[in-house]
């Protein structure tokens, strides 16, 4: 079908169904505090703006919190909780939103009985089998109601918000929930069994001892089987995990086997603990899984440590197509703002592909996609490519010619210094062309910005060959000129590097038929609202990254 002059595939089906959640972590809920509260208030200002950043986050699927929602487990701080956060979430987001639930360290009540000392032992820094030993306490029936007692406040209050099993299996420590008719299931496991047991001691007698969780925890074989079991459903698509400290935190002799049944039997996995808004996109031999930490939703207003910002994160999950966009949000305290989180990520969104689909035997191609793209990996990316495309009509002794006038506008990120090259092109008809006047017209320069460095004129000034010098700063190049084209003709555009978004505007010529072609899988292609309604023209904006090689060709012909 043709679109604003443009033809576009018709759509092969209707629009895709979505998974959307928020996530937070590390609320750590304590007394009332003025800083907490401001904060509070902004972040969910921003909550109800969320569908600024994505259409499809008007309907919130489930909140997720990763992990210390309270400061120290107490009933009090679940109680205010309710309150400040979980009623005006509801009030935002809908009164049916799901939530899922996993405890951390803070979640963990310290005035609880102490444990008898065998458990403790079980639980020691010094037990390689530490692992074994929790799982044994777990599927105990007697040991492991005890075991949980510290956690009480907390499971009460994710029960009370519905966020326990959906079948009750009395394993309090692994939930799981279903979404999406069944297509994703989500599980939760408890990191923190063993936390608050463990200290470093100094060898100066005048440094008391510190406690530290780092290495020493568990979350045991036995409970990752559990929350296998749980997302191993009859049509489950997609399974997630919600943690709370990352695998680094368990005890050497249990991350090897936790890292392959993690990554095996998952495809995401959302924690918090670190207070660092990360994502990574880790692929191995076991599988291909997407680890995605919350950051921390409040460490005070100005944490000393400036990479562990306050963050939260929004995210997407296409079922159709499975990919899916992390949208990423910082506390900005200059403006005293939540905004997109771009130091690390293009406007805040970290994008990811869940892979379930993709053959052993496919993967070896894998490798050959990523080296022709290897020219590309050292340019820095491009910000905005706008490429414009001005047909006109002119005779030349007594012969029909195209004058096109055609504009190149990118706009790059920061990055290190480079050296732009450019290269125009021209009709080699044109510049072979018997008559004198034609070849005459064939190409000429209107702007250059910035002024290249030098440049070479070649083919009988057919063509422009140049180079410039960029700063480290944003960038921004022009390269604007005019070239004469036969009545019958092709013209394509191809983007040299990673590009986020493009814009392709064309004026045809009037008595002209013209058709395009998309090259190489140029993706997301929308009509451009501002260029509607003009006389011959049309525009196309393209949005969601693009990769070096892709474009559009453009042939014309008289009607």
């Amino acid at each position: 079908m043709e679109q604003n002059g443009l033809e576009i595939a018709p759509a092969t089906s209707t629009i895709a169904k979505n998974l959307t959640w928020l996530h937070l972590s590390d609320w750590h809920q304590g007394r009332p505090s003025f800083n907490r509260s401001l904060l509070l208030k902004k972040m969910l200002e921003d909550i109800e703006q969320r569908n600024l950043l994505d259409a499809r986050l008007a309907n919130i699927d489930a909140v997720i919190f990763s992990g210390d929602i309270a400061f120290s487990g107490q009933q009090g701080e679940y109680l205010a909780t309710e309150e400040d956060l979980i009623a005006p979430l509801r009030k935002i987001l809908g009164q049916q939103v799901s939530f899922v639930l996993a405890p951390g360290n803070h979640d963990f009540d310290r005035t609880r009985p102490k444990s008898p000392s065998d458990w403790e032992t079980a639980m020691a820094v010094a037990n390689r089998a530490i692992g074994d030993e929790v799982g044994n306490l777990l599927m105990d029936p007697v040991s492991a109601p005890s075991l949980m007692a510290p956690f009480g406040n907390f499971i009460a209050f994710a029960r009370k918000l519905g966020a326990g099993n959906e079948a009750d299996t009395g394993t309090p420590f692994v939930s799981s929930k279903s979404f999406a008719g069944g297509k994703v299931r989500v599980a939760t496991i408890n990191t923190a069994i063993c936390c608050a047991r463990h200290s470093i001691v100094s060898n100066n007698p005048a440094i008391p001892p510190t406690a530290s969780d780092y290495g020493a925890l568990s979350i045991s074989e036995y409970q990752i089987w559990k929350a296998i079991d749980e997302v191993n459903q009859k049509g489950v698509r997609v399974k997630i995990l919600v943690m709370h400290h990352p695998i680094s935190w368990m005890h050497e002799s249990e991350q090897p086997v936790l890292e392959q049944l993690i990554a095996k039997n998952f495809d995401l996995v959302l924690y918090g603990h670190e207070h660092l808004p990360r994502f990574s996109s880790v692929s191995g031999n076991f599988g291909d899984v997407k680890f995605i930490p919350a950051g921390c939703s409040f460490a005070g207003r100005n944490p000393a440590n400036p990479r562990y910002t306050n963050a939260f994160n929004f995210g997407v999950l296409n079922l159709e197509d499975e990919d899916g966009a992390i949208h990423h949000r910082v506390w900005q305290e200059a403006r005293s703002e939540w905004e997109a989180d771009d130091r690390f990520w293009p406007k805040g969104v970290a994008r990811f592909l869940i892979q379930n689909d993709l053959l052993p035997e496919n993967r070896r191609f894998m490798f050959d996609a990523h080296r022709r793209y290897k020219t590309a990996y050292a340019k820095r990316p491009a910000k905005l490519a706008a490429i414009t495309l001005i047909h006109t009509t002119r005779v030349i002794d007594g012969e029909n010619f195209l004058d096109a006038e055609i504009q190149y506008e990118l706009e790059l990120h920061p990055g290190k210094q480079e050296e732009y090259k450019f290269q125009t092109t021209t009709n080699k008809k044109i510049c072979k062309h018997p008559s004198e006047a034609v070849r005459a017209a064939a190409f000429e320069v209107i702007e250059m910005s910035p002024p290249p460095n030098e440049t070479t004129v070649g083919d009988n000034q057919h063509k422009a060959l140049g180079s410039v010098e960029l700063s480290s700063g944003k960038a921004r190049i022009v390269y604007h000129y005019r070239m004469l084209e036969t009545a019958f003709g092709v013209w394509q555009f191809k983007l040299s590097r990673f590009t986020d978004d493009v814009t392709f505007r064309i004026m045809k010529a009037p008595g002209y038929e013209y058709e395009f072609l998309p090259l190489a899988g140029f993706p997301d292609l929308k009509p451009d609202p501002e260029m509607r309604g003009a006389l011959k023209s049309a525009s196309l904006k393209s949005e969601g990254g693009h990769l070096p090689g892709q474009g559009y060709m453009v042939q014309w012909y008289p009607e």
